[in-house]
């Protein structure tokens, strides 16, 4: 819902990484070769600024996938648990060794951003509802 996601922010790389600051491995870190941001005491709009800059983001963390893909950016995600399996539409996934050979193979979507907030918003509206009672 935050209007954050309204902004309107340059691509300036070609890709960018959001590494989950307890769950990266030193060797991940050590493979990237662009900017690098991990996700501790960070402001909403200072990550979503900095996922926008890439063309492409790489991340292991859960919600740096979920804000890539709402901003419609191509998304490859090194996943640490089964729960990056959940999203209604998967992003490419790598290995900590293998995400450059898949930078071909990520796709962004549409965003669905606004299908996401009046999903939100209904939610909301029935919850006021339910609490009149």
């Amino acid at each position: 819902m935050s209007p954050d996601f309204d902004q309107q922010h340059t691509e300036s790389t070609e890709r960018v990484f959001f590494f989950h600051k307890s769950k990266t491995r030193p060797e991940l870190l050590a493979s990237a070769d662009g900017p690098v941001m991990h996700n501790t005491k960070r402001k909403l709009s200072e990550v979503l600024r900095f996922l926008s800059g890439g063309r492409t983001v790489i991340t292991n963390s859960y919600h740096g996938v979920y804000w890539a893909q709402l901003l419609g950016r191509r998304t490859i995600c090194i996943p640490f648990g089964e729960k990056f399996r959940t999203f209604r539409r998967l992003p490419t996934f790598a290995a900590d060794g293998d995400w450059r050979a898949k930078l071909g193979a990520a796709a962004a979507f549409s965003s669905d951003l606004e299908e996401y907030r009046s999903i939100n918003t209904t939610y909301y509206q029935e919850f006021l509802e339910i609490t009149k009672t």
